[in-house]
């Protein structure tokens, strides 16, 4: 009997709570990229799948967070949330849940400023992106999150990184090292 009551108080201690999830999103929105490049209509649709995705994970329960980064040719940008805003509440006027509006907004216009400043720049930036610098900022991220938190509060941080680049093993590898 002790035995299975510590069992089941270990199995209890090691579930993951559904709450307090946190993703953080890195995208790779270089338009130098190959996949981009053969059909542009790719690239929006990537877009409305990744939003989609960050929807389902605030869907799943009200205390979930989320932040979405783009790492481009010439730098690295949080796309959500806005570190320039002030939490300002946005309002949907289609019936939209206004957390799924707010990001929604938020990231497509900030991907836009992105991209505009992007193309300006792209003969002095490179063609490569800077993804290792998305997943350095998405880790200070995290560890800014958590360090704001109370002595009661925790959060559980999901990373997920998306690239159409066709790099190597090798190359995605000494990324993550």
């Amino acid at each position: 009997y002790l035995l299975v009551s510590l069992l089941k108080r270990r199995m209890e201690e090691e579930e993951v709570d559904e709450r307090n999830q946190m993703l953080v999103v890195v995208v790779d929105v270089n338009p130098n990229q190959l996949l981009f490049a053969r059909n542009s209509d790719s690239f929006s649709g990537i877009m409305n799948s990744v939003l989609t995705f960050i929807n389902s994970h605030l869907m799943l329960h009200g205390s979930n967070r989320v932040a979405l980064l783009a790492a481009h040719s010439s730098g690295c940008s949080y796309l959500y949330p806005d570190p320039s805003e002030t939490n300002q509440l946005l309002r949907q006027q289609d019936g939209q849940h206004e957390a799924f509006y707010q990001v929604e907004v938020v990231a497509r216009r900030r991907l836009k400023a992105v991209l505009a400043r992007d193309m300006k720049m792209s003969r002095a930036a490179g063609s490569e992106s800077l993804l290792s610098g998305g997943l350095a900022m998405a880790l200070t991220y995290i560890n800014r999150v958590k360090s704001g938190l109370g002595p009661t509060e925790k959060v559980n941080p999901r990373l997920f990184v998306i690239s159409s680049t066709g790099d190597s093993a090798d190359r995605k590898s000494t990324r993550l090292n």
